[in-house]
């Protein structure tokens, strides 16, 4: 029997320099989250590897080059259409110095403190998400030495929620 539902990987980062969070805006007219604020990914391509996949979303958004191979944060899941459905990992991540160029998809891109996150207009399960990871609670615990022993500083800070 042929299902008439579909089912959609994506990943995402949580990209930081310098205490910082890479948030990329979406474009007034996107289809999805018009306007708003988010963190740099997409959907997976058939075959393609879940690492390949951040790699290339990365760079196709940012410009940027991932350094490493991150740490997957969370697991969530939302439905895009009645009949598709959207799961999705975000992973913290590093990247390899150089300047934000953006893709068509976004508007502006801002490196946010974490005291911006509460102001940034973004989806709310984002918000909760980002700080819930610079608060060091995840949905996933970290794998024992994956995070290198220099965390970012802002992760303990600004944790009032």
């Amino acid at each position: 029997m042929k299902s008439t539902h579909a089912l959609s990987v994506a990943v995402k980062a949580v990209i930081v320099r310098r205490n910082r969070v890479l948030m990329l805006r979406r474009h007034a007219n996107d289809k999805m989250d018009a306007g708003l604020w988010d963190i740099p990914g997409g959907r997976m391509l058939f075959g393609e590897k879940p690492l390949d996949a951040l790699r290339r979303e990365i760079a196709e958004e940012t410009g940027l080059a991932l350094s490493g191979e991150g740490v997957p944060i969370s697991v969530w899941s939302f439905m895009a259409t009645e009949k598709h459905q959207v799961l999705g990992v975000t992973l913290f991540c590093r990247c390899r110095r150089g300047a934000v160029r953006l893709s068509a998809e976004h508007s502006e891109y801002k490196w946010a403190a974490s005291s911006d996150i509460d102001k940034l207009p973004m989806h709310p399960s984002l918000r909760a998400e980002l700080r819930a990871f610079l608060c060091g609670s995840t949905v996933l615990r970290p794998i024992p030495g994956a995070l290198s022993k220099k965390r970012p500083r802002d992760r303990l800070r600004h944790c009032s929620r």
